[in-house]
């Protein structure tokens, strides 16, 4: 895992300028940091190294090929890169003399001899890269189908910028970063920038599955989808096996295909550990790690003292069956106002979702004793984790058929219930978050459509009109605009909007940013493209049973762990944010929302200051939202600075 960047510009000192692009990117590969330059092309490369396969100098990059005429910066992991070897010397008539045991080098030579896109076809794992043809001054930019690793780019008629992270930008002088605006109604609601967007208007992330051709002295950009989602399901929906006879078949195929792909995930030159939250996606992943070592492996868990958020003890004994190597952090004082204060250095775009804070702490702790990390994420989204997929009908049951009315009066009954105090007591009970999902069924009930529904499900606030200045209140501006998949469920329908939205502009981003920070590779197996593919060639009922979810990762979950440590509810990765907000950060939200700077000429910040005086207080819980108005207003106070 590393940190690429790139610039073309005929103003700019080359060598001083990826310097500095390096220096921003130090975290992301801190074991080595180099650059390429092409003065006859006004174009560089830059490249800070986390050392993972080949922890030699030989993987070092900007690397170039054989015949010195491309030269790449590559983030990630090839996961079959010694297959696409053995493929590649099949292939060719000429003996393949390696340099390295680098999977940087294995795409180097597959390029050279079957081609960019066949090479990227071929690839399986997470990247993001840029390739340059030095003779043809063409480059090539070049993101990973789900979206693990990120990829930032730039471009005016005078310069080319492209890098793993959105603070190299602020290097370069003559360049406009203006505030993308636009987006700010749907970072509010969703707390984050969502793909091929960026909080710069003319700053764009690249979309997962995509890559970018550049050529003509980088005056010509062309476009190119080589994998997505939408395609295969659109394939794969009319051939699915809906028969429950063939629910043993599914099971073991997917099994099997899970246990070939964790066991290629941990290719590593470097220690490799285990993400264990006790759900059901990390001790599947922890299970066949341990199973398939010689080993104790190295397991990690973060923990609450509000029992309403933690998960810890079941992580334990799931660790205590496996016999890992088991480690867990409680979070503390101190930890939270560590955060707050690094903020804006570890999510240098707005960054929004409050779990952030455990997964950035979680990571922490495990650079410390590992440098490669697998975890869970993903089985959520493709195998029907979610409680927004499990009650579904019911809720479009209520919202479609009760009079508005009847509506309008359950919506009272519900606001009337002693939240707080059913909440605290119910947690005892292992009913966790009561509160908080009643307060969002409350909002689900009175929608008018589908995408509605779904736009509320994914929302940190229901009721977002307060925030925005009326002159601000274009509502077309609040969500991206999805598409329904024909023929396909509702159910899968929002699976499918999770698998190209909150998976990629949400989990990805959160994990990627606190990951890198702490110079930690994380890998998520149930994101490899042929899991994927298989996991829309399940029948849905394969998936959910009335309120049961991942049921066939359940399934395969028994034949590693006895019944009694395999959670039949979910959790999420949560934390009490409301009550942090009125406690240990009261003073960092305090001194943020009295700032004025550039965003309060857009949000209503009356509103806003009483919204937050009511949380103060008790009166309502709105930490979600704030959380979202805080981060962006710290952003932009850290601009001015």
């Amino acid at each position: 895992m590393c940190g690429i960047s790139g610039i073309y510009s005929k103003d700019d000192n080359l060598e001083a300028t990826l310097k500095k692009f390096n220096k921003c990117l130090n975290n992301r590969g801190p074991d080595n940091s180099s650059f390429f330059i092409n003065k006859e092309n006004n174009f560089g490369m830059g490249h800070t190294r986390l050392s993972i396969l080949d922890l030699s100098e030989r993987g070092h990059q900007p690397m170039y090929d054989h015949l010195n005429e491309w030269v790449i910066s590559f983030n990630g992991e090839i996961y079959n890169h010694l297959e696409i070897r053995k493929y590649l010397v099949n292939k060719t008539q000429n003996k393949i003399e390696w340099k390295s045991e680098s999977d940087t080098e294995t795409i180097l030579v597959s390029n050279q001899i079957i081609g960019f896109e066949d090479t990227l076809k071929l690839l399986e794992g997470m990247f993001a890269f840029a390739l340059y043809n030095i003779k043809e001054n063409l480059l090539y930019l070049a993101r990973d189908r789900m979206g693990e690793k990120p990829i930032y780019y730039y471009h005016n008629e005078n310069k080319f910028i492209f890098g793993s992270d959105l603070s190299i930008f602020k290097e370069i002088n003559k360049i406009n970063l203006s505030i993308n605006f636009d987006i700010i109604p749907e970072f509010i609601n969703k707390g984050n920038v969502g793909s091929p967007n960026s909080i710069y208007k003319y700053v764009f992330k690249l979309d997962p599955g995509y890559f970018l051709k550049i050529e003509n002295n980088f005056s010509i950009i062309q476009k190119f989808c080589y994998w997505n989602i939408r395609d295969l399901v659109i394939n794969y929906k009319n051939s699915r096996l809906t028969s429950q006879n063939n629910f043993f078949e599914e099971k073991e195929r997917l099994k099997n295909l899970l246990e070939c792909t964790v066991m290629k995930q941990t290719i590593s030159d470097v220690q490799i550990g285990s993400f264990l939250s006790g759900g059901i996606d990390s001790s599947i992943i922890t299970s066949i790690l341990q199973t398939n070592s010689n080993e104790k492996i190295k397991t990690f868990t973060v923990g609450f003292h509000d029992k309403n958020f933690d998960e810890s003890s079941q992580a334990k004994k799931i660790s205590n069956y496996l016999g890992t190597d088991h480690y867990e952090y409680f979070i503390n004082d101190k930890d939270i106002q560590d955060f707050s204060e690094n903020l804006n250095n570890i999510y240098t775009e707005p960054f929004a979702d409050s779990s952030q804070i455990p997964t950035f702490l979680i990571s922490k702790l495990m650079r410390k004793e590992a440098k490669v990390i697998l975890s869970g994420d993903g089985g959520d989204e493709f195998y029907g984790g979610y409680n927004r997929y499990l009650y579904l009908n019911y809720i479009k049951f209520f919202s479609k058929n009760l009079p508005k009315k009847i509506k309008r009066t359950l919506v009272l009954i519900l606001k009337l219930l002693p939240l707080n105090f059913l909440n605290n007591y119910l947690a005892f009970a292992n009913i966790k978050n009561f509160k908080n999902k009643i307060i969002k069924l409350i909002s689900f009930i009175d929608t008018d459509n589908d995408l509605e529904l779904y736009n509320k499900m994914i929302c940190l606030n229901s009721g977002y009109n307060p925030f925005f200045k009326k002159s601000n209140m274009d509502e077309k501006k609040f969500f991206q605009q999805k598409e329904f998949i024909e023929d396909l469920s509702i159910q899968e329908n929002f699976m499918y909007f999770d698998q190209i939205d909150y998976l990629p502009n949400d989990i990805l981003c959160k994990v990627d940013r606190a990951t890198m920070f702490n110079s930690l590779e994380s890998r998520a197996p149930f994101l490899d493209h042929k899991l994927v593919e298989n996991s829309w060639k399940i029948s849905l009922n394969h998936k959910i049973q009335g309120k049961n979810g991942k049921m066939i990762l359940k399934e395969i979950l028994k034949d590693y762990l006895p019944n009694n440590l395999i959670k039949k509810g979910k959790v999420g990765f949560a934390i009490p944010l409301d009550e942090l907000l009125r406690t240990k950060l009261k003073l960092w939200a305090d001194n943020i929302i009295k700032n004025k700077n550039q965003i309060t000429n857009y949000i209503n910040d009356e509103n806003i200051k009483i919204i937050w005086e009511q949380h103060k207080t008790n009166k309502i819980n709105a930490g979600g939202i704030l959380w979202s108005i805080l981060v962006l207003k710290n952003w932009f106070i850290n601009q001015q600075k």
